[in-house]
């Protein structure tokens, strides 16, 4: 079951001439976010448009213990997959809720842009909020709201957040990690609540892993505290149903993205336990 508004996009048809990187780069522009229909399944067309916006990270698994297929050194491979005792988890594997969270949040320097290409949309006859659907947060709308709910609270924790250094690391990546506050203004703001945010999603539980570096750790603790559970609440993000061939890119700074639940397995006809083969390619872009 979902509650959350439905995202609407500006979409693009993919065109194979130059027309489709200006409209995707003016989307980015313009609203931070430019989503593309029918685009090709091939990797080589996928990591050629992402080098048309900056440079494309080489992906988690090839700096991690993390073992993974990727048809590319710069795309993650997202799909359900059952780990054994002794191998390193990953949230792309996982078929529970994701928070809300930016790509590579701990990294040095802040990638610019996130992108996902659904290349399999999976079981797309089960239950609502049980197909892996999309959030997404914008920051800008979500700290107006955290703002109108109590101005007090919001300007305590605003100051708190956007003025204390914390750094942290990712789980299984080996990365430069940067020694920056979560929340932090942006060159190009479009107003005064446009910042740009960091969030591990999982920071709050990994609080503990940077908290000896903090002054006053308690009273830090419970400003993230109420930041990380506003984040999220079901009203703070939007959502939406990706499509096969369906691509979309996002700010980095401005956007938080996020999955509602898979259901990874169940009995097809013959009794016999099916994988679901929902796939998503990601990419990250500094």
């Amino acid at each position: 079951m979902i509650i959350a508004t439905k995202q609407e996009f500006n979409c693009i048809s993919y065109e194979t001439n130059h027309l489709l990187i200006e409209r995707t780069k003016e989307n980015l522009r313009d609203s931070g976010i430019a989503y593309i229909k029918h685009f090709p399944l091939a990797s080589s067309t996928y990591v050629s448009l992402a080098e048309q916006l900056g440079t494309p990270l080489i992906n988690y698994s090839s700096k991690s213990t993390l073992n993974d297929d990727a048809p590319d050194p710069v795309i993650n491979r997202v799909k359900v997959k059952k780990t054994s005792t002794n191998e390193a988890a990953s949230v792309r594997y996982i078929s529970d809720d994701l928070k809300p969270h930016n790509a590579r949040s701990w990294l040095n320097p802040r990638p610019s842009y996130f992108a996902m290409l659904m290349v399999n949309s999976g079981w797309v006859d089960t239950h609502q909020g049980n197909r892996g659907e999309s959030k997404i947060v914008r920051w800008e709308s979500f700290f107006k709201k955290f703002h109108s709910l109590s101005p007090e609270k919001y300007d305590r924790c605003l100051k708190r957040l956007l003025n204390t250094n914390i750094k942290f690391s990712a789980d299984n990546v080996k990365e430069d990690t940067l020694n920056s506050p979560l929340i932090y203004t942006l060159s190009d703001a479009k107003s005064e609540f446009d910042y740009g945010v960091r969030l591990k999603q999982d920071l709050l539980e990994k609080f503990c892993t940077f908290s000896d570096s903090l002054e006053n750790a308690e009273s830090y603790y419970s400003e993230l505290k109420y930041f990380v559970e506003s984040v999220r609440q079901l009203d703070a993000h939007n959502y939406y149903t990706m499509e096969e061939g369906d691509l979309i890119i996002m700010d980095n700074n401005r956007y938080a993205h996020g999955r509602y639940p898979i259901l990874s397995e169940r009995l097809n006809s013959e009794s016999i336990v099916e994988s679901n083969p929902r796939e998503i390619w990601s990419l990250t872009i500094s």
